[in-house]
């Protein structure tokens, strides 16, 4: 008797023998099973994810992927640590006490030593120079804003 030879397909998940039609009604029964579409499904998608460029990952990019979806005015956009390297002279000393102090540009501040640096970066931005007024100020400014928005 005459010995078969046995040979792998990538497609077969069992050994086939190599005469034509045990082969082919194999492939046909691999090919439609759910273990095998599960499986080309997961290689697909894994290929679209190795192949997509990733564009997310840098911390811009990714500001302005969701600055976008949820936009507001009061949300800064640009780089902070970059504002802070180009003006190297305007030294944020880290401290967060909350003791909030109103500026003449209608932004509320959490302290009076982030007043001073936000001050600091507007001037050296801007060219303009904000000052301390009263929180009241601050309090109209921003329910002007809540009213141009149509929120109140």
């Amino acid at each position: 008797m005459e010995q078969i030879p046995m040979i792998f397909t990538p497609l077969s998940i069992r050994w086939a023998h190599a005469d034509g039609s045990a082969l082919g009604d194999q492939l046909a029964h691999n090919r439609n099973s759910p273990k095998m579409k599960t499986f080309v499904a997961l290689v697909v998608t894994a290929l679209l994810l190795i192949c997509s460029p990733v564009h997310a990952l840098d911390r811009d990019q990714r500001l302005r992927v969701v600055s976008p979806v949820h936009a507001n005015e009061r949300v800064l956009v640009t780089g902070q640590e970059q504002r802070e390297k180009r003006h190297g002279h305007c030294v944020d000393d880290g401290t967060r006490e909350q003791d909030p102090v109103c500026a003449s540009n209608g932004k509320k501040y959490l302290n009076m030593n982030r007043f001073e640096y936000n001050k600091c970066l507007i001037q050296a931005e801007d060219g303009e120079d904000i000052t301390i007024v009263d929180l009241d100020f601050c309090r109209e400014a921003l329910l002007e804003d809540l009213e141009s928005e149509g929120l109140l």
